[in-house]
């Protein structure tokens, strides 16, 4: 019998992605990293576009009710979508794409910076949480905001590992567009639990 049709598109959380593939995300930029989620590049860093999609896994996105951008704000008007990128063999850098909706403002057209804030911290916190650091929770999370975000838009994120003091974290990010352009920068630290959670 022929093979079943392939599932419907879904709205994607989190992915893992070959090295190659996440070199072009990281050092290529946002434009980069759009081509390869959608496709529309035949080859990034020399590994073509084929062979990364067979390299991918993803998750779905799972609304949290609890949660402030997994469930109150995750809608097409404010937070639309956010997509993990990491390199399965290296933890100390994540991607990732975050697009944003008209409705995320303070000034009106100008994203609200608490906004920005939260993005920020997620990302620094998926990284914390990607080197093992299940539990860490956030002490001190410093932004400088470069320039105003105006919404609609679709920025990529980048967290790189700084270094690690016992049960402290040091992690920092920032944000830019397709052009290079920078628009916030942060420094977190993390807290790593004296004893890890039970898994549940």
């Amino acid at each position: 019998p022929p093979p079943p049709p392939p599932p419907p598109p879904r709205r994607l959380f989190g992915g893992a992605m070959s090295g190659n593939a996440i070199k072009a995300v990281s050092g290529l930029g946002l434009a980069s990293a759009l081509w390869l989620r959608k496709g529309e590049c035949a080859e990034a860093k020399g590994e073509s576009f084929k062979e990364i999609r067979e390299q991918m896994t993803a998750r779905p996105v799972r609304y949290s009710k609890g949660h402030l951008l997994r469930g109150t704000l995750a809608k097409d008007s404010a937070l639309k979508s956010m997509e993990y990128f990491y390199w399965p063999d290296n933890k100390d850098e994540i991607a990732c794409i975050i697009e944003l909706g008209s409705d995320v403002c303070g000034h009106p057209g100008i994203a609200h910076g608490g906004v920005t804030a939260a993005v920020l911290d997620d990302v620094l916190g998926a990284l914390c949480y990607r080197r093992g650091s299940k539990g860490g929770v956030t002490a001190n999370l410093s932004i400088d905001y470069r320039r105003p975000i105006r919404p609609p838009a679709t920025l990529l994120a980048k967290a790189k590992f700084v270094k690690q003091e016992r049960r402290k974290v040091y992690i920092a990010a920032h944000l830019e567009d397709s052009s290079g352009k920078i628009y916030a920068e942060a420094k977190g630290l993390f807290i790593l639990p004296r004893k890890l959670p039970e898994t549940v």
